[in-house]
């Protein structure tokens, strides 16, 4: 495992490559950065991604995105060979039925978590908040992609379910 950048470590390799980047300038005949042109960085220059209660609001949305991915993982192969192995709706074994729900139910609520996330993005928005626009947009493809697996995974069920 990759141990973080500490302080000190950071503040070494930037000034390595500062002298590095100095010295090739010279070598070139270039006049080499003076200490007003570098830009000094201090901890409180770094902001948070999001206030705290809206990353714990936004992390609590993609937990539930990524339990029912996680459940939906667990289940799908079983399900899809209960599924094969029932020719019809006529035909379809209880357990077939059961787990057919249970892809519903995944899929109604990977909906319903969708749904939450562009409220929240929409009260984020509306809100004035600084935040991390790349961030949020990881968040919300990770929720949107789940919903979109599951839902077209349901589809392709239901198609086997009642061939017509």
């Amino acid at each position: 495992m990759k141990k973080p950048m500490n302080f000190l470590t950071l503040l070494a390799v930037v000034l390595f490559t500062g002298l590095f980047i100095n010295s090739a300038a010279m070598a070139e005949g270039k006049k080499p950065a003076s200490a007003q042109e570098l830009v000094e960085l201090y901890p409180t220059d770094f902001k948070p991604a999001f206030t705290r209660n809206t990353v714990i609001k936004l992390n609590a949305i993609v937990h539930r995105s990524y339990d029912v991915i996680n459940t939906y993982d667990a289940i799908i192969a079983d399900v899809k060979q209960t599924m094969a192995q029932s020719e019809n709706a006529s035909r379809m074994s209880p357990e077939a039925k059961a787990q057919l729900q249970r892809i519903a139910g995944l899929a109604k609520e990977s909906k319903k978590i969708l749904m939450d996330m562009n409220a929240a993005v929409d009260e984020l928005t509306a809100s004035k908040e600084d935040y991390n626009a790349a961030i949020l947009a990881g968040m919300v493809d990770f929720v949107q992609d789940v919903e979109r697996e599951i839902s077209k995974q349901e589809k392709q069920l239901m198609k086997m379910r009642d061939p017509a």
